[in-house]
């Protein structure tokens, strides 16, 4: 076995014997778990549809709210929810907020009319990143500073492992049943993110 693979096998080993690990695991999770439903599941959605390559080009900008996430993010650092303390709070309440405009999205049709595909696309993609400011902040809050590395692992396992499960999931299920069974199905996964806010440390 070469050093490459034990350093690798090694943190995640750390990773799962960790509570608080396996907390930011989850929530990190949580936090890519959006990504890829405005973009490459949108986008072959629209192909699906018969939209134009400009079309789909176009839609992508939708994107923008995770560019732009610092101009907000002081106000979610300022202004704490009435629940689960300041960080989880917001990320327990994004995630709700989350599973229903997921499900919003999926009652579109693209064929009819764009804009609100565009609408709640956008509204996922500003409530993803407002979880992402909530998440990180929670996560450097309850990580050490001898955590911080594993921390990291943890958060990019998490998040990139959920980003393109929600993708691959998203085409397959649309493949046999539909685009509105697919998101429906990935409004009901985001519901169960809430746990882990609930639950974390």
């Amino acid at each position: 076995m070469s050093v490459a693979s034990l350093s690798a096998r090694a943190p995640l080993k750390e990773v799962l014997a960790s509570p608080k690990m396996l907390a930011i695991l989850a929530l990190a999770a949580a936090s890519g778990f959006p990504n890829q439903i405005t973009e490459s599941a949108l986008q072959a959605w629209l192909k699906d549809t018969g939209a134009s390559n400009i079309t789909i080009g176009v839609m992508s900008y939708v994107a923008l709210p995770y560019l732009l996430k610092f101009l907000w993010a002081p106000l979610i650092d300022r202004y704490p929810l009435p629940l689960l303390g300041r960080r989880r709070g917001w990320m327990f309440a994004m995630q709700l907020a989350l599973a229903v405009t997921i499900a919003l999205f999926a009652l579109q049709d693209p064929r009819l009319a764009l804009a609100p595909v565009a609408a709640c696309a956008l509204v996922i993609v500003f409530f993803s990143a407002t979880q992402d400011i909530a998440f990180d902040a929670w996560r450097t809050d309850v990580s050490l500073p001898s955590e911080r590395g594993l921390a990291a692992a943890a958060t990019n396992l998490g998040y990139r492992t959920a980003a393109w499960v929600a993708s691959a999931c998203a085409l397959i299920i649309a493949d046999h049943f539909g685009w509105r069974p697919a998101f429906l199905l990935l409004a009901g996964v985001m519901v169960t993110f809430c746990v882990a806010s609930v639950r974390a440390p």
